[in-house]
């Protein structure tokens, strides 16, 4: 994932929410409760260049850069040991949930 993010600009959107690091959402409003769930999604190589196409960056990008990604995601995935000659590919999720009840 590690490497992923790093080519295709792939980031952890809720770093900022880390531990009780969150938006004050005042006094009219109880504790904010916290939830975090766990995912993933099973991809083919193919599905997983779909997602880095809808991407954000890949869809600013000049086309220089998007060729550069393509390029890498296609080295990462014929190289790495974790997914080289793999017919899917588990691609973990991380969602944040703060919820705070109005008084």
């Amino acid at each position: 994932m590690a490497e992923l993010g790093r080519i295709a600009h792939f980031g952890d959107n809720s770093a900022s929410l880390a531990g009780n690091d969150h938006p004050d959402f005042g006094s009219a409003f109880d504790p904010i409760e916290r939830r975090e769930f766990r995912h993933h999604s099973t991809l083919t190589p193919d599905e997983l260049r779909g997602v880095v196409r809808t991407r954000s960056y890949w869809l600013t990008a000049t086309t220089d850069d998007q060729r550069r990604v393509e390029r890498e995601l296609t080295e990462l995935l014929n190289t790495h040991p974790a997914l080289a000659g793999r017919d899917t590919i588990e691609l973990p999720y991380r969602t944040l949930v703060l919820r705070a009840r109005r008084r």
